[in-house]
């Protein structure tokens, strides 16, 4: 964890060591994973984690259904895995998201 961590990413670190999960160092994760996505793909990311469709992401982002799948292959691509599922715990290693809670089913 940097000196730089938020308050949120500090909390949730503490959080996710009394789960019994192992925090590893960022200087050993890719530095350069976050710095790599979009905006749009760190957003279209978060929703993923989220557990929304593509539907619900481009409805929420305002963007076409085929513009989020562009956007998920870019993310795939640019993590080295091979699904959103992979995507996601990409994104938790590298500490680019952080406490994500599901909505509320309608």
């Amino acid at each position: 964890m940097s000196k730089q961590a938020t308050y949120g990413q500090i909390i949730n670190a503490i959080h996710q060591s009394m789960l019994g999960h192992v925090l590893v160092p960022e200087t050993m994760l890719s530095s350069n994973l976050e710095e790599s996505l979009t905006a749009t793909e760190r957003k279209v990311l978060n929703r993923i984690a989220l557990e929304m469709t593509n539907k619900e992401i481009a409805q929420d982002l305002a963007i076409s259904q085929r513009t989020v799948e562009y956007h998920i292959t870019s993310i795939t691509q640019k993590f080295g895995v091979k699904s959103r599922i992979g995507a996601v715990v990409k994104g938790y290693q590298a500490g680019i998201l952080g406490d994500v809670t599901l909505p509320e089913k309608r």
